[in-house]
């Protein structure tokens, strides 16, 4: 007989689950639907548990072959996150499966601890390296992390330093490393723009010169050799009285530019004067015609002593706010907090 009442599915629902019963188990034999056997369940106060690695019907895997099976992809060398994509669940349920098989998570290196001797367990297959792991090859990838991380540091304090390393410890035969994050590569061109710079402005950053190569001396020689092979110099000496006119043509074009510019700044900057000067015989005149000596009186008079608004100087000096702000300033006139005005 189905129960008719909320205590009643809630004391069976608690009572099935501690059981073993299943969410889906137990809303089948009540006749309601997961959600609210679920609930039900919660409300009895009887802890949930994980129900992915308990026994299921016999058409699902058992608890023992998902523990076997989460067990067989750790020991690949695969993550946490990489097994719980594979088989369809939770990481939290990957580890679990771990805990039951048996297998000691790898947590990383403890900080002070000795270490042990190297282990030839072949655990995992050699695409990469595992943190923990005490086998030959994770232990020299784990040193050469530890490697990297100190040059890393040494990168970031220079560069709150800016301070250019020596060139030795950047640049060599065979790559040259990045001195925003430390890798290393052949050449920086295309790497440059993860960190959003250009060649110049990585130069500029660091304080290199103006035509420092960036890339590998290896690559550089090889550049060169090219160069010359292919009558780069000579072409270039060849057609230096052709490419000088040109050179000097864009030279004085640019000169002519930034002159322009320099005048079409000068310019905005004279009128813009010669607003403010208005504005303030604007001002000055208004004042007068209300009585006062000039406006730093009547300002003085409205704004200090009679604690009027600047909005009703505004009004009355029939200029904008910005001008009377500055003619505050110029005069000396100290502006009031917000607050009501004094009485």
């Amino acid at each position: 007989m189905k129960p008719s009442t909320a205590a009643q599915i809630s004391a069976q629902a608690g009572a099935l689950y501690r059981q073993g019963r299943t969410i889906a188990q137990i809303a089948a034999e009540l006749g309601v639907t997961k959600v609210v056997a679920r609930r039900a369940v919660t409300l009895s106060g009887t802890p949930l548990r994980n129900d992915r690695l308990r026994t299921k019907p016999a058409e699902d895997r058992t608890a023992a072959r998902v523990s076997a099976e989460v067990a067989r992809l750790y020991a690949s060398g695969l993550k946490i996150r990489q097994i719980a994509a594979e088989l369809r669940m939770a990481p939290d349920t990957v580890m679990r499966g771990l805990d039951l098989a048996g297998v000691a998570r790898n947590l990383g290196p403890v900080r002070g601890a000795r270490p042990e001797a190297p282990l030839d367990v072949p655990s995992h297959d050699m695409r990469g390296y595992r943190l923990g792991c005490r086998c030959t090859v994770c232990r020299a990838a784990n040193t050469d992390n530890v490697a990297a991380q100190r040059v890393r540091r040494k990168l970031r304090q220079a560069r709150q330093a800016s301070v250019l390393p020596p060139e030795e410890e950047w640049r060599t035969s065979d790559g040259i490393r990045c001195l925003e994050c430390g890798v290393w590569k052949k050449a920086l061109g295309r790497h440059l723009p993860v960190h959003g710079l250009d060649a110049d402005e990585y130069r500029r950053r660091w304080g290199m010169r103006q035509r420092q190569p960036l890339t590998s001396r290896e690559l550089s020689d090889v550049r060169r050799e090219i160069a010359v092979d292919t009558g780069g110099p000579d072409r270039l000496r060849a057609l230096a009285p052709q490419v000088a006119p040109i050179a000097a043509a864009a030279r004085v074009g640019r000169e002519r530019r930034e002159q322009e510019r320099r005048s079409v700044r000068a310019g905005q900057q004279r009128a813009a004067d010669q607003r403010s000067a208005d504005a303030d015989q604007r001002a000055d005149a208004a004042a007068r015609g209300l009585g006062h000596r000039d406006v730093a009186d009547y300002m003085r008079r409205r704004y200090l002593d009679e604690g009027q608004p600047m909005r009703v100087l505004v009004a009355e000096l029939g200029v904008n706010k910005q001008v009377v702000g500055r003619l505050m300033d110029l005069h000396g006139v100290r502006r009031r907090g917000p607050g009501p005005p004094p009485t």
